[in-house]
């Protein structure tokens, strides 16, 4: 491995003392070897420029704290989008895909929102962002640092995935 994509579930974490896993997210991303690479996707950076930009529609009085911690994670090499992305976006998407529905036995659907778990029933709680974001890991050859257990399913879709949990 290359290095470490942080998403934005562990850096919301890892950077907000206020967040119920913050201790979990520090100890992780702090424990991660200093040599080591550890960058952003574009993606993450939208995800947190839009939740300013929404809480600055809400009015919310936390504007200031939203910007300095989007400042800090600017700080980090960001990943872009490539159409390399796409080809390792379309395999995993395809992957999950195939695995998620052919075990439903219905009819498959064309939308991620639209998917749900077999054994639970309950909608799949990956988006097409995390599916982004873990394209971008596997492009590159880095393991996706996230604070989302359920992203954890795409490692069981793809070996090549590596995934690394900030939650207890």
């Amino acid at each position: 491995m290359n290095g470490y994509i942080l998403d934005t579930s562990a850096l919301s974490a890892y950077l907000n003392e206020q967040h119920p896993n913050h201790a979990a997210a520090l100890a992780v991303v702090d424990a991660l070897p200093v040599e080591a690479a550890k960058l952003v996707s574009v993606v993450t950076l939208a995800e947190l420029d839009y939740g300013i930009r929404f809480a600055e529609l809400q009015g919310s009085p936390r504007l200031a704290e939203y910007r300095q911690r989007l400042g800090i994670v600017r700080q980090y090499a960001s990943l872009d989008l490539t159409r390399h992305t796409s080809d390792a976006y379309a395999e995993l998407k395809v992957r999950l895909a195939s695995q998620m529905q052919r075990k439903a036995g219905k009819k498959m659907r064309r939308w991620i929102e639209d998917w749900v778990e077999v054994g639970s029933g309950k909608r799949l709680q990956i988006d097409e962002n995390d599916l982004w974001i873990c394209a971008q890991a596997k492009e590159r050859d880095l393991i996706v640092v996230t604070g989302d257990a359920d992203i954890r399913q795409l490692a069981s879709f793809d070996p090549d995935l590596k995934i690394v949990l900030t939650q207890t």
